[in-house]
């Protein structure tokens, strides 16, 4: 996620002022949401952005783990988010006696007690997924970028102008 983090700061840019405010989670949600859902074709990157953030950022740099996000409203259906992570797009995990499938970023409901929680919603991350889709998102960044470009970039227009001087 300390990727996504940087190239997000990149993709947002920065005001120049406070350089705590060079990479924000802000920033990380927005390039979630706008840029690798759609280089990804998945919905569930801008729904569960903020959730990703929280979990598999925060948790992982200051807790040594994803984060468990407890129940934040009502509109949650457990009381708490917690997390399985995976390395290929589809697994199974044995929690007890039952076992789940799981698929990145489908979240789950487990009737059976995680982390002092009755129950909880469980949202898988595909370890090679979610670094396939940040490199798509990194080639739509850098295609948006160059179809940004002037046609003639600032620079060359400098350069010729400078070349085109001393010959006159």
């Amino acid at each position: 996620m300390c990727d996504i983090d940087y190239v997000a700061a990149l993709y947002v840019g920065w005001d120049g002022i406070d350089r705590r405010k060079i990479a924000t989670g802000q920033k990380t949600i927005r390039f979630l949401e706008e840029v690798i859902a759609d280089a990804a074709e998945r919905q569930a990157y801008r729904t569960y952005a903020r959730h990703l953030y929280d979990m598999y950022r925060v948790g992982t740099v200051h807790l040594r783990e994803p984060k468990i996000v407890v129940k934040v409203d009502e509109s949650c259906t457990t009381p708490a988010l917690t997390w399985a992570l995976m390395q290929a797009r589809r697994d199974f995990v044995r929690i007890g006696a039952e076992s789940y499938s799981l698929s990145h970023l489908e979240p789950i409901v487990v009737r059976k007690r995680i982390a002092n929680f009755p129950e909880a919603t469980m949202l898988p991350v595909s370890i090679q997924a979610l670094f396939d889709d940040f490199l798509s998102g990194c080639e739509v960044l850098a295609t948006r970028l160059v179809a940004a470009l002037p046609p003639e970039p600032l620079a060359l227009r400098v350069g010729i102008r400078r070349i085109s001087r001393q010959r006159l």
